[in-house]
């Protein structure tokens, strides 16, 4: 009778969990053809996405296309933005921004492709465009290198253009409120290429710069400079070629203990453009000591685009990327995914929770490609990641939300991937008793040398425990004493990749 009871407990808390709906994943098909989300922010609890598309199914007059959903993820308004300067590939895949303006409306940044100089677009709270300003004097480079950060009296531009030799300058320039330029600054020389990639406040007065200078083909390394409201350098740090932290790509958060960068760590290179990298967080002191290094997700040609493109903190000081991953072939040479891919991780750089997600589209086919290029946080701690996902040959616009713990639906959470195909499904593991009582025996081997955790969360999604398995072991326990009797959902990650789940009921 106890365990009936029980069983109707724990039946009536996941009607409850199904009543909450805390998750969605949803694609978007609008009037103008092809539309991609690459940035995300949240403003007042609702959602505010950037992308491209094309006005006409001719894929004719591509322009940007601003899009506003509510919280369940439902389309409240959006507008396709098209001028003669905004004609043709607008919108940068790894950089550029949109912001909430001072006065209410949005600015964001993009770079026609034919053109190669970076524009400033403003549009007021319900997107009508109010300006275009081009930047022609930085003109000639690849058009993904720009982007943008807001300050009190404007914003500062920044990224690289092509000198008349062929070598690449570093650029920060100010504008005003009304996208009129301030005043320039380049960085670098005639002899080496530089990019400015990333530049976040220290405070009103000073900034934190990530550069990149490309030393010779194949050598380069990662640059920190500290510099002042009018761009002059207080200060530089310059690491060794091919770092440890890896090529800079993000400067995620800046505190009073230093800061917190991405990079992209290069493994091996090959001549001429082959670049083997993986995904780094690293942590440098006040004085650019290199505090820690972590490394995440596989190692990839540059090229597959298989990294993260956007930071947020979380509402438990905490922070979480998107950006995009891919499965590992089911047999030699076969073919690969490209999915969504969430990762919270910790201040410390240890990973929480990671998932795999793709659209609901069908059916399934190997040119189905997916990217998370932007992420944001709700007031509730929900986080809501915008991307697209490529079906055969079309895009669509692609939102999903998570709960702070990683849950699309609570009832098969666990604090794992979103997809049934991850980095190394384990099927030689082994989770019991179940029901349970007052432990949990785990078979299984972790690969030697990395990090393998034991999650547990609850019936409502909320962290149970968390374990940290031995991988020169194969043969662990579980302790599951002062757990209330329910229903328990686990998953074991390695260096924060699920490689199995499953789920359980605790009886006494």
């Amino acid at each position: 009778m106890r365990i009936i009871i029980m069983l109707i407990a724990i039946l009536a808390m996941q009607i409850h969990c199904l009543s909450q709906a805390p998750g969605f994943n949803k694609h978007f098909a609008f009037p103008y053809s092809q539309t991609r989300i690459f940035k995300i922010l949240v403003e007042n609890d609702t959602i505010i996405a950037l992308g491209d598309g094309y006005e006409t199914d001719s894929a004719t007059n591509e322009g940007l296309v601003l899009m506003k959903f509510d919280t369940l993820g439902n389309l409240v308004d959006s507008n396709f933005i098209h001028d003669s300067i905004l004609s043709t590939e607008p919108v940068p895949l790894r950089w550029g921004s949109l912001r909430t303006a001072t006065d209410g409306g949005y600015i964001m940044n993009a770079t026609p492709s034919f053109s190669a100089y970076p524009v400033i677009v403003k549009t007021d709270h319900d997107f009508n465009l109010e300006f275009v300003k081009p930047f022609p004097d930085t003109s000639g480079h690849d058009y993904q290198l720009t982007d943008f950060i807001s300050i009190a009296d404007g914003y500062l531009l920044f990224g690289a253009y092509r000198r008349w030799n062929n070598t690449t300058n570093g650029y920060i320039r100010k504008i005003d409120l009304y996208g009129n330029p301030v005043w320039l600054k380049n960085y670098g020389s005639l002899t080496s290429s530089v990019a400015v990639i990333d530049i976040k406040m220290i405070n009103d007065s000073t900034f934190s710069v990530a550069m990149v200078y490309d030393i010779s083909t194949g050598l380069a390394l990662s640059s920190i400079k500290i510099v002042n409201k009018n761009g002059d350098v207080l200060q530089t740090w310059n690491s060794d070629t091919n770092p440890e932290i890896g090529y800079l790509r993000d400067i995620v958060s800046v505190d009073s203990n230093g800061m917190l960068i991405y990079g992209l760590y290069v493994f091996e290179f090959a001549p001429p453009f082959t670049y083997i990298v993986q995904s780094t967080l690293s942590r440098l002191d006040n004085d650019f000591n290199v505090k820690w290094v972590k490394r995440y997700g596989k190692k990839v040609d540059i090229s597959s685009e298989i990294m993260f493109y956007d930071f947020e903190r979380t509402i438990d000081g905490n922070f979480v990327a998107a950006g995009r991953t891919s499965t590992v072939p089911t047999f030699e040479g076969g073919p690969t995914y490209a999915r969504g891919w969430l990762m919270k991780f910790s201040p410390e750089g240890d990973s929480i929770w990671s998932r795999q997600d793709t659209s609901d589209l069908t059916p399934w086919h190997i040119l189905n490609r997916h990217r998370l290029g932007g992420v944001g946080v709700l007031s509730s701690g929900s986080i809501v990641a915008g991307g697209f996902a490529r079906h055969l040959n079309d895009y669509y616009a692609w939102l999903i939300k998570v709960t702070n713990d990683g849950c699309m639906d609570t009832l098969y959470c666990g604090l794992v991937s979103g997809v049934k195909e991850t980095l190394r499904i384990n099927d030689s593991v082994k989770v019991f008793p179940n029901p349970a009582t007052t432990y949990l025996d785990v078979e299984y081997s972790p690969v030697q040398g990395q990090v393998a955790k034991f999650y547990l969360t609850d019936i409502l999604g909320s962290k149970a425990g968390v374990y940290e398995l031995d991988s020169y072991a194969n043969q662990h326990r579980i302790p599951l004493d002062g757990f209330p009797i329910g229903q328990y959902f686990y998953a074991i990650l390695e260096d924060g990749m699920r490689v199995f789940s499953g789920k359980f009921v605790k009886i006494e």
